[in-house]
């Protein structure tokens, strides 16, 4: 089997037949597609189900209860047998050509993972826009991409618009992070401090769709919890240290705690949790308790963004776990 696409379903019923119809006319043939029942209360795995009888390619894996889309993508890899494996979301949809062009750039380059760019629909406009959170991207020229230290932070961290090498997956044991929002930032660091190369192929392949009950329309709206953006980026900071690697990447996860800080601010509601996770994250990068000013909030960001200069990081216990709840 050449490809694996795993496709998480979750009460999508006016868009799973344009995602499912999409793959299965993909030119190339030799894939599966497994689809992840995540116990929804509409009829979008029936809809699937209809497709199982017209087509052996479809198989449906049942969650015992909801999950969440994590969860779903490690059941999705443990089942799959694809030499490659890709993520496509149940209300976004692909180009005929993409698993085609894909897995032939990850054959002739030997790479681990491939990326396409991304054309956003927006479903209340119905407009296509690429001036968004992927435009990074778009003006890319596309060829091969080299993620490290200095540029981890710079680029989109789904996983939809990748295709992967499965054994790349499995022998590093790389997973998505189960039970949370945010869960793509997590096995986007584990995946690109291990595999520093990728392509992008120069070409809009993956239309990702907007709309309200997308998680990223949820979260624009603050509907995000502030623990998970916590749990996350304490999974990053302990992958680090088991790795190995903190030190080389200290300062990309100064950046991304700074980045997250502001992004608890954006929340409106919550504000003493909002208060507690933001000390926590100063925890982690061993930012000195007397400069937490939280109430100042800008002046806060401006002493970290300084903190980082003088290379003060986690200078004291770089290679040492410290209780997740102190």
């Amino acid at each position: 089997m050449k490809l694996t696409v795993i496709v998480p379903i979750y009460n999508v019923e006016p868009y799973i037949t344009q995602c499912i119809e999409s793959i299965l006319s993909q030119t190339l043939k030799d894939i599966e597609i497994i689809c992840i029942d995540d116990c929804g209360n509409d009829n979008s795995i029936e809809i699937v189900k209809n497709y199982t009888k017209k087509d052996n390619r479809i198989k449906i894996i049942k969650n015992d209860k909801n999950m969440g889309l994590g969860y779903s993508r490690n059941i999705g890899i443990l089942n799959a047998s694809g030499e490659y494996i890709s993520c496509i979301d149940s209300d976004d949809w692909i180009v005929e050509t993409m698993f085609e062009k894909c897995v032939k750039v990850l054959e002739e380059l030997k790479l681990d993972s491939v990326w396409v760019k991304v054309n956003t629909y927006i479903q209340n406009t119905n407009q296509y826009t690429t001036d968004n959170y992927y435009k990074q991207l778009y003006e890319h020229k596309g060829g091969l991409l080299y993620i490290d230290e200095n540029n981890i932070n710079n680029f989109p961290v789904n996983a939809w618009n990748k295709v992967y090498r499965t054994n790349f997956l499995k022998d590093n044991n790389i997973k998505w992070s189960e039970g949370l929002l945010y869960e793509d930032l997590e096995f986007y660091y584990s995946f690109y401090t291990k595999s520093q190369k990728t392509y992008l192929i120069d070409e809009l392949l993956y239309i990702y769709r907007w709309h309200d009950k997308s998680i990223m329309g949820k979260t624009n709206k603050g509907l995000c919890r502030v623990e998970d953006i916590y749990d996350v980026t304490y999974n990053i900071y302990n992958n680090l240290v088991n790795d190995k690697i903190l030190n080389k990447y200290q300062d990309a996860f100064l950046q991304l705690t700074e980045r997250n800080i502001r992004l608890f601010y954006e929340i409106p509601y919550y504000t003493k949790r909002v208060n507690k996770y933001s000390k926590k994250l100063l925890k982690l990068i061993h930012f000195p308790e007397r400069y937490s000013n939280i109430e100042n909030f800008e002046y806060l960001l401006n002493f970290i963004s300084n903190y980082k200069k003088i290379k003060l990081l986690l200078l004291k216990r770089k290679e040492k776990k410290h209780d997740r709840y102190d």
